[in-house]
């Protein structure tokens, strides 16, 4: 091949497209011991069966990420040894979409992270809290919702818009109320405090039905370990915490946190 030759086919497009890919085939093979990634969608569904996660909890703990009880998130981790991780702030803005959920899409994740990510938090959507406000009489749930935003007792966040409030946005932008996540623990706070009376709401169990934070895969787990103890002692029934100990043992997580995800179903 002459110089002019070389330098023709250097140049040609097929030759960067097929440089860049064997530059991803080299960096994806560096090193042995390359983690296991695993696409949005199997880690989506993993974390669905195990612990009931939807994907606007999913955007929620990227948002967050590990310093505070989240999940770290990465953009082209099946092309490249090292991927970047990802960052809404970076790959979106407020005034294009705020759209957070498909965004997700792209994404891969450490499956080791994934089997053993247990939410330090829960988090459900306005529309959700909207609809279970609802509920409660002679309340207006969006107002309801702002009155406790204003209390600085509910805090409302959008991954892309930022703080959920009357004006008060990060970068200018309010989104709906309905399209913000809100924390589990305020919400179960407001509910005691607001909608219940101390005495009737102390326990667990006495939440009504369909509670928010109610596991209903740890609830299954919980009525087996109920069934176990129970064999072992006949005639006694076990309390709350002594299956929500052993529950906690199992999945590495706190009895305090067991016992906001079960019931006493057992007898």
């Amino acid at each position: 091949m002459t110089k002019k030759e070389q330098q023709l086919f250097h140049s040609h497009p097929d030759y960067q497209r097929i440089s860049g890919e064997k530059q991803r085939v080299q960096n994806i093979n560096v090193g042995v011991d390359r983690p296991d990634y695993i696409p949005y969608a199997k880690a989506m569904r993993l974390l669905a069966e195990r612990i009931g996660a939807t994907p606007e909890e999913m955007a929620a703990w990227i948002f967050y990420g590990p310093e505070l009880g989240g999940l770290r998130a990465y953009e082209h981790a099946h092309e490249f040894a090292d991927p970047w991780v990802f960052s809404y702030a970076v790959r979106t803005h407020p005034r294009i979409s705020e759209d957070y959920v498909s965004p997700l899409m792209n994404l891969w994740f450490l499956k080791e992270e994934i089997i053993n990510f247990y939410p330090s938090e829960r988090y459900i959507t306005g529309k959700k809290l909207i609809e279970e406000w609802s509920k409660q009489p002679g309340i207006e749930p969006k107002v309801y919702i702002m009155a406790k935003i204003r209390e600085s007792r509910l805090t409302g966040f959008h991954p892309i818009c930022g703080i959920t409030g009357a004006g008060c946005s990060l970068l200018g932008v309010d989104p709906r109320i309905e399209t913000a996540f809100f924390p589990v623990s305020e919400i179960e706070e407001i509910e005691t405090l607001d909608f219940g009376n101390d005495e009737c709401n102390r326990e667990s169990e006495h939440k009504q039905p369909g509670h928010l934070n109610h596991d209903l895969k740890m609830q299954k787990r919980a009525n087996e370990i109920a069934a176990e103890l129970k064999k072992k002692t006949p005639g006694r029934v076990s309390t709350r915490d002594e299956v929500a100990k052993k529950l906690a043992a199992e999945l590495g997580m706190t009895s305090e946190t067991v016992l906001r995800r079960i019931r006493k179903q057992w007898k």
